[in-house]
């Protein structure tokens, strides 16, 4: 990932902490009627979380671009698979729908052994796909041979690719993970609002009478 999210997550909080703080303040020193001081305080809480669902959102876009880019440099055929675009897209539609037929560990080796010294980098990329797409369903158990010996022996300058990868998805599928990435966008109502519901805090926050009051 090219942002550090969270790190910007925290700068819009503490952003709408400060401001928060000087809104108690001012109800401190009177300056301002509990009423108002509440419309300010939901103007802050509602464009705060305004700023981190679209936080969120960016992330989640560039997560699921990065994950099709790294998807496509692993699983894609590519110039070394063959020079004509449309005969080396029919061949590997051809050759996924054969690896298809395995779904043990033992056979998809011994397939891909074949492939490889056939020199068949089609059908051994179609292996390693089928490997990993198995391995996902079944939570990762098993196939760990077929995608290690692909890795080494076939495109090694992949491998990282494919460590990013799995770690992305290792990541997506962690319950703690989804937590973590959650709480980051969380933003808590102030409880000098609280006692209104969460859908109210945007009527409070465009009360007219307040509108040029900042």
């Amino acid at each position: 990932m090219t942002t550090n999210y969270g790190e910007h997550a925290a700068r819009i909080k503490e952003a709408h902490d400060r401001k928060l703080q000087r809104i108690r303040d001012r109800f401190t020193r009177k300056e301002i009627t509990a009423e108002l001081r509440d419309t300010l305080i939901s103007r802050n809480t509602v464009d705060t979380r305004n700023q981190l669902t679209e936080l969120r959102q960016a992330e989640q876009a560039e997560r699921t671009n990065r994950r099709q880019t790294l998807e496509r440099r692993l699983f894609a055929p590519n110039s070394s698979d063959g020079n004509d675009p449309a005969t080396r897209a029919a061949a590997f539609r051809q050759a996924r729908a054969e690896a298809a037929k395995f779904d043990e560990e033992g056979a998809i080796v011994a397939e891909l052994r074949k492939a490889m010294r056939a020199d068949d980098k089609l059908m051994a990329k179609a292996l390693f796909e089928r490997a990993h797409d198995v391995a996902q369903a079944t939570d990762g158990k098993g196939l760990s041979r077929v995608i290690v010996a692909y890795l080494n022996e076939v495109e090694p300058h992949k491998t990282d690719d494919y460590r990013e990868l799995q770690s992305m998805i290792g990541d997506e599928k962690s319950l703690s993970g989804r937590f973590a990435r959650e709480a980051t966008y969380l933003m808590p109502t102030p409880t000098e609002v609280d006692r209104y519901q969460d859908h109210r805090l945007p009527q409070l926050a465009a009360d007219p009478r307040f509108a040029d009051v900042q």
